[in-house]
């Protein structure tokens, strides 16, 4: 049997069982194993991820546009499919936050939630696989902050789509700018 569609499984099975409130995607990530080989899974997948990012703004000859649509094709799908199969019914920046904070655990991103309300969350990423990756193999801080505002454009267009178009996700302070930590905001627009 294929993994992904046994994970996939299980995890249709849990939301008929319970509706999951938008924090609890938080709680059932953060019980990821963090045992070393998983530690390598989400290296490869930060990796990879990077590694195709450039590659592709480089055979684009830096058409960001294709990286942009490849991105938000991706996005949509994945917070479609949260919101779906977890059963989210909250429609705020909560249920945002909850669904990247739980996406970034994958990855091996390291964050802290500093405010965490229906109207606005802020969320503080420390340590980003993305960044570091990208800093390994030698690209400047300009080319990363181009990358990270390629995606978190991507993002922001699928979170409007699939969970409240009233919802605005910025950034404010980002480490490829030399700030301690990258910042975003997802709060809803008055």
């Amino acid at each position: 049997m294929n993994f992904g569609r046994f994970a996939e499984n299980i995890i249709k099975a849990l939301s008929r069982i319970k509706p999951f409130k938008a924090s609890d995607i938080i709680k059932f990530s953060e019980k990821m194993p963090n045992a070393e080989k998983y530690r390598k899974v989400r290296n490869v997948l930060s990796s990879t991820i990077v590694i195709f990012s450039y590659k592709i703004l480089d055979v684009c000859e830096n058409d960001e546009n294709v990286l942009e649509e490849i991105f938000s094709k991706n996005y949509e799908e994945h917070i479609k499919l949260s919101v779906d199969i977890f059963n989210i019914k909250e429609r705020d920046a909560r249920a945002v936050c909850s669904i990247i904070t739980a996406s970034d655990h994958l990855l091996g991103v390291k964050s802290e939630i500093i405010e965490y309300s229906p109207t606005r969350c802020i969320r503080r990423i420390k340590e980003c696989p993305i960044y570091l990756k990208s800093k390994e193999m030698g690209k400047k801080d300009e080319e990363i902050l181009r990358l990270c505002e390629i995606i978190m454009k991507s993002l922001c267009v699928s979170v409007a789509k699939h969970v409240n178009p009233n919802l605005r996700y910025k950034y404010t302070k980002w480490l490829a700018k030399g700030d301690p930590y990258c910042e975003e905001i997802i709060e809803l627009k008055s």
